[in-house]
């Protein structure tokens, strides 16, 4: 249960950020680019292109995204049929295959980042400095919160339970699975808890 105005505001300031985010970068993709192209395919486009130079394998890509080896083959599979990556053989290695953009894979990669760009140029142009400095730190500190609770529950091993309210949490809590199951299944919310 939200305890106070403060906690019901950032709740709904967090989840309308996240979901305008992502509402305005996938109509920034569709309108400039002519190629159905998802934000989740844009944002494995982005982490290959940064790992080019480095020779970008699937399981690489998979460890870069923290996805399974299987989701991340799939992935690529699709972006190949598209026209987004190609596979070419490790020179050095004949048993690996090695993930590169194309020409239109490198255009998703620009666009994603020029998307990326206007947005905080645009976001920054209506604050005053000092509430440039408290947003970045504030925005620091939620991205380090955000990522120490991933690598958290990334810790927990597939067969116990996963803590339902780590975010409200210092430290995670654990709940049964089949508590947690329960308690969704009844029109429960994690964030109640």
């Amino acid at each position: 249960m939200l305890v106070n105005e403060f906690e019901k505001g950032l709740n709904l300031a967090l989840i309308d950020t996240f979901y305008y985010i992502l509402k305005c970068e996938e109509a920034s993709l569709q309108q400039l680019l002519n190629v159905p192209v998802t934000l989740t395919e844009a944002h494995m486009i982005d982490t290959i292109g940064r790992q080019e130079r480095k020779e970008s394998s699937v399981s690489r890509i998979a460890r870069l995204l923290n996805i399974a080896m299987p989701t991340a083959t799939v992935a690529v599979k699709k972006m190949e049929k598209k026209g987004f990556v190609k596979k070419q053989p490790c020179e050095s290695d004949a048993r690996r295959t090695i993930i590169s953009l194309t020409d239109v894979g490198r255009k998703i990669e620009k666009i994603h980042h020029l998307f990326h760009e206007k947005m905080v140029r645009n976001i920054s142009g209506q604050l005053q400095d000092g509430e440039k400095e408290i947003l970045l730190s504030t925005t620091r500190k939620l991205s380090e919160f955000f990522r120490s609770t991933a690598e958290q529950l990334n810790e927990v091993q597939p067969n116990q339970a996963k803590p339902a309210a780590f975010w409200f949490h210092p430290k995670p809590t654990r709940l049964r699975r089949s508590a947690y199951t329960k308690r969704m299944a009844y029109g429960g919310n994690p964030i109640d808890h």
